[in-house]
């Protein structure tokens, strides 16, 4: 058997009910892992936040984190990195552009969090634990470039924190999937891109590919897999209309029983 990849959104995918993970789910994908298999977790979360689920499934590969900002291997330091960090100076433009109506503003590299508010929601994702973290005005706080930045709003001032954002090129706003969160991504970088580098450094086809997502932002990993999947329930009407749908959602472990399906019969 060659190399195959098997790439999965963590959120709403892999995890259920903030960080659980299904017994079925974590035993098989760490099985594959040991048969060979390039596991591949591809999420919005820091790296802090997904290293624990990484080792527990002994991946083997790489790892595409802040969808796609930060896609590297823990296990070899020849792969070619990819980095790309926002500029403190444009992110504190934004604050103070936005701070009529931002109502919490996040922004992160791999040492310092840069927060305008305490963010119970962002903190499941974003832990605060091992990081300098820094509370106060954005406009004035952010002291470094970040791989990431969060925005929280109503949706009646989406199109004027579009607008804000359209005026630096290169930079784009994406909306979370049924969520007043908003974060700031460069144009043509996300979880798709971070795949596609994968791919190629391992050369591998299309049909080797196996992606699992659950969101908007999963969408352009699944167009490049020869074998996508929306999870079952997924909360993006995008995914669920483009591709085949698990049997089962992901707290019943549907990725591990999907790929059962198509490897074990």
């Amino acid at each position: 058997m060659g190399t195959r990849m098997i790439v999965v959104d963590m959120d709403g995918t892999l995890l259920y009910e903030g960080n659980k993970i299904g017994p079925l789910n974590k035993d098989y994908l760490r099985r594959l892992s040991n048969q060979g298999y390039l596991v591949v977790l591809a999420s919005g979360r820091p790296w802090r936040s997904m290293k624990p689920y990484y080792e527990m499934l002994e991946c083997n590969g790489p790892a595409i984190c802040y969808n796609g900002a930060l896609v590297f291997d823990p296990k070899n330091p020849d792969f070619p990195v990819i980095s790309r960090l926002f500029s403190k100076d444009i992110l504190m433009e934004i604050a103070q552009k936005g701070r009529s109506f931002i109502t919490s503003f996040m922004a992160e590299d791999l040492e310092d969090i840069f927060i305008s508010r305490q963010d119970h929601h962002l903190q499941k994702y974003f832990w605060y634990q091992g990081m300098n973290v820094h509370e106060g005005d954005m406009t004035k706080i952010i002291s470094k470039d970040t791989y990431t930045a969060l925005f929280r709003c109503t949706h009646a001032h989406d199109k004027e924190l579009e607008e804000i954002v359209a005026a630096y090129p290169g930079i784009e706003l994406r909306h979370w999937t049924r969520s007043f969160y908003s974060e700031l991504a460069f144009t043509g970088m996300d979880k798709g891109a971070g795949l596609a580098h994968i791919r190629d450094y391992y050369g591998l086809a299309k049909e080797d590919i196996y992606a699992f997502g659950d969101a908007d932002n999963d969408y352009s990993m699944l167009a490049l897999s020869g074998h996508p999947f929306a999870m079952k329930g997924c909360k993006s009407e995008k995914l669920a209309a483009a591709f085949p749908m698990t049997k089962k959602g992901d707290a019943q472990s549907g990725v591990a029983l999907q790929l059962l399906e198509l490897f074990d019969q």
